[in-house]
């Protein structure tokens, strides 16, 4: 049965109305997008304005992204891949990682990366897309070289590079500015950049077990070390350069050849611990650093292990970690 005229003309003005309704709330919606973004670049441009590095800086790396998920600890990168803003954590420790693939970059949210354990011996360039990255653990695994890629990472807090074989730290180092915690120890290391003094924040280094004889005068300018490891290494004098470092608390000098200690020790009054096991120190002194530092508990105990194993290296680190929060 054929419709009458009268419903057809309802029918067809019916879907008049309807594409009329659909298109004006398809201009409503562009015309807010339009305002929406030229709101956005007016607040972002009119913040910055007084601030041209910082305008810079933020226009050069990728920053506001959604919130990444801190509840869970990603251990497949497959899987973390496929939402790459949601992971805060990416643990692959002992994943038999030759290389890391281009599209690590795409982890922008990524604040903590654990990589220890693996074959890696270089860094794809676009890590340097990790521009919110503040932990990373490269522990034991096959860098002969300090990853410069890494350099650019000035968000970085915390480096664990120890258990490779890094013969040296580049002058770029003091890129990180922001760096707290910086480990390297059991590696190649015979000497320190000058620029190591930029680590304006530093708290904790562990050199133990590299091939360092001497230090730069300029390591007098971390200011903010507490705790210095340089156990296992080649010094034959206590190194003068630490006498400067007035807030340090634990001074690791164990297994070197050092003989004697200058009286200039007692400058450093927030000394809690110090470590001397190994050295060929005289019994008097022993006698004299003892009246020196009567609140520092102090040892010289003969130690064998010239060495610090991974578990007890692990356990440091942690512990450490623990006390800053």
């Amino acid at each position: 049965m054929n419709d009458s005229p009268r419903v057809i003309r309802s029918r067809n003005s019916n879907r008049v109305k309807t594409f009329n309704w659909y298109f004006l709330v398809s201009i409503a919606l562009i015309i807010f997008s339009v305002l929406y973004g030229i709101a956005y670049v007016y607040l972002r441009f009119n913040k910055s304005s007084d601030n041209p590095a910082r305008l810079s800086q933020e226009e050069s790396n990728i920053q506001s992204f959604p919130p990444c998920i801190e509840d869970i600890n990603f251990t497949d990168l497959d899987e973390a891949l496929k939402v790459p803003t949601a992971p805060c954590n990416l643990a692959l420790p002992g994943a038999s990682l030759n290389n890391l693939p281009s599209e690590i970059g795409k982890l922008v949210n990524l604040r903590k990366l654990d990589l220890h354990t693996n074959n890696l011996t270089s860094f794809p360039n676009e890590i340097k897309n990790l521009v919110n990255l503040s932990d990373i653990d490269l522990g034991d695994n096959k860098f002969k070289s300090f990853p410069i890629e890494l350099t650019q990472l000035l968000t970085l807090t915390k480096i664990e590079i120890g258990f490779n074989e890094i013969n040296s730290l580049p002058a770029e180092i003091g890129n990180f500015v922001n760096l707290k915690l910086l480990a390297s120890n059991k590696n190649k290391i015979t000497q320190l950049p000058p620029e190591i003094s930029k680590l304006a924040n530093l708290e904790f280094l562990e050199l133990s077990n590299n091939l360092l004889s001497s230090l730069p005068t300029e390591l007098a300018n971390l200011s903010k070390l507490n705790e210095l490891h340089l156990a296992g290494n080649n010094f034959s004098q206590f190194p003068v350069e630490i006498l400067k470092l007035t807030n340090l608390e634990t001074i690791n000098l164990k297994n070197n050849k050092i003989s004697d200690i200058p009286s200039e020790i007692n400058q450093l009054t927030k000394l809690r611990e110090l470590y001397l096991d190994g050295n060929p120190i005289p019994s008097e002194v022993k006698e004299k650093i003892k009246m020196l530092l009567p609140n520092t508990n102090i040892t010289f105990r003969f130690d064998s292990n010239n060495g610090v194993s991974k578990s007890v290296y692990k356990a440091r680190i942690t512990f450490h970690n623990a006390l800053q929060g």
